[in-house]
């Protein structure tokens, strides 16, 4: 996620069919082995840092496809933190050497009082009847309160079309009104194909009285929303879905949850996301995973995070925006993280065979 990392600084998943089955590998897969343990980090991390692929690169937010026998990732990136940022398409044959198809970005802001004219950032791609749907952030002046949720489409993964009824979810602002989740902030868009719909988890920032388990909170919390649709065109009304875990993470030291990702493992809904700690200002220090039957309610929660902040060099100031998909058994892992004004995306897997 570039977008608090930046106010601090100045999907997702796919296989060869839109279900998240994994064709390619046998009936060995033991999905026991989720656990945050399982997840080791490759030695060749980050994979792609600052100033890789072109001069003043500024590598974030990675949504990672395997599509037509490669790998496809979006992400985005400015130039030297210019603040203009743009979506990129890479392409790779082992998911860790990247190359940019094509050279130029993908998607852009839009023009004129147009309501992504300053940037589009954090994109999560998938494959939905035989289109491809792009989610993103875009935003006029680069606070939390004007971020919204944009959706384009493509025939190609090149050449994108943004929705005319763009964005398709934004907050109000205002005077804060109780359980008002989404009142603030709405961004970094997660989507999955999960029962014949595109679900598109986001984050959001409202005034919370009462967190999952009756926990009271009665303060501003990041949680997960959740907006669907069943033609790619239009939208449902947007509904919270996962509350942080106030037994693992509580309101006193912690903002909530954010930039989330979706997979379908076993027929569950896996959400993977960054946990927000506040240390003067809010920081990206943790990589977490709950699951859902039905990616609405009776989230199962991991006892510990994936990984922390501390755990890589390269991520010691924020780890944030993990992408996932699984492949061959194994579940691949993309995330970025910054140290300083350096950024980076690293992967990570979790070998169930």
């Amino acid at each position: 996620m570039r977008l608090l990392c930046f106010l601090i600084l100045i999907s997702i998943f796919s296989a060869c069919n839109e279900e998240a089955v994994d064709s390619s590998s046998g009936s060995s897969i033991d999905f026991s082995k989720n656990i945050p343990s399982c997840y080791e980090a490759k030695a060749e991390n980050p994979v792609l840092q600052s100033d890789d692929l072109f001069s003043g690169s500024t590598w974030n937010d990675p949504s990672v496809l395997f599509d037509n026998g490669e790998y496809v990732m979006f992400a985005s990136s400015d130039l030297s933190f210019d603040g203009n940022i743009k979506v990129y398409r890479l392409t790779s044959s082992d998911g860790i050497s990247w190359t940019r198809n094509p050279s130029v970005a993908v998607l852009e802001k839009g023009v004129g009082v147009a309501w992504d004219n300053k940037s589009v950032e954090t994109p999560s791609v998938v494959k939905f009847n035989g289109v491809y749907h792009m989610f993103y952030t875009g935003y006029q002046v680069n606070t939390p309160t004007d971020f919204k949720i944009g959706h384009a489409t493509s025939s190609d993964g090149i050449t994108w079309t943004k929705n005319s009824s763009n964005p398709i979810v934004a907050s109000v602002g205002g005077t804060a009104v109780a359980d008002d989740f989404d009142q603030f902030i709405t961004a970094e868009p997660g989507a999955v194909v999960f029962n014949n719909k595109l679900y598109v988890y986001f984050a959001a920032q409202g005034f919370i009285t009462t967190a999952d388990g009756g926990v009271v909170v009665n303060d501003q919390l990041l949680t997960i929303g959740l907006v669907t649709s069943s033609d790619g065109e239009t939208f449902s009304s947007p509904q919270r879905v996962l509350d942080p875990n106030q037994t693992i993470f509580p309101r006193s030291n912690y903002k909530g949850y954010s930039t989330p990702a979706a997979i379908v493992l076993n027929g569950r809904i896996h959400l993977y996301l960054d946990v927000m700690e506040v240390i003067g200002s809010d920081v990206q220090v943790k990589l977490y995973h709950a699951s859902s039957d039905d990616g609405v309610s009776s989230w199962t929660s991991d006892t510990e995070s994936i990984f922390d902040r501390s755990d890589f060099v390269w991520t010691s100031s924020e780890i944030r925006a993990p992408s996932v998909l699984l492949r061959n058994g194994v579940i691949k892992m993309w995330f970025a993280g910054n140290s300083g004004l350096t950024l980076g995306i690293g992967l990570a897997e979790c070998n169930l065979n």
